[in-house]
């Protein structure tokens, strides 16, 4: 029997949840263009409790007082994920916290450590603009 042409279409959905902690700078609400910083974690801060995306990087550095000229969103990456296999919720959610706080969608930048640094390069990857 020869080959026929087919054509498949199909609607999905995807319903996604990440928990997340947020910094708003402490003069937020004098500006409605902030900068947004994604910060992603590494692996040995993946789960479901927010204190362990507290201890390392820009969480832990703005825990002890840093203070930024940023909005800085730090997702948690569920237990046993990959950032790779997340990137579509992260993107939703930076959507979300960009709709909803003063950011500047023209200065978005990314950055992570180690299994961040790999989620940070495939998001900026897949999602450029």
């Amino acid at each position: 029997m020869p080959q026929t042409e087919q054509i498949f279409t199909a609607r999905l959905q995807l319903d996604v949840s990440l928990r997340y902690l947020l910094y708003l700078p402490d003069d937020y609400q004098e500006r409605s263009d902030w900068p947004l910083i994604v910060f992603l974690h590494g692996s040995g801060e993946r789960g479901d409790d927010l204190a362990l995306v507290r201890n390392h990087g820009l969480p832990r550095l703005l825990g002890d007082g840093l203070t930024l000229p940023a909005v800085v969103l730090s997702p948690q990456c569920p237990a046993g994920q990959l950032w790779t296999r997340q990137l579509s919720a992260v993107r939703a959610l930076i959507e979300r916290v960009a709709t909803d706080h003063s950011v500047d969608r023209d200065r978005f930048v990314v950055t992570g450590l180690s299994l961040g640094g790999a989620g940070a390069y495939e998001l900026a990857s897949a999602f450029p603009g």
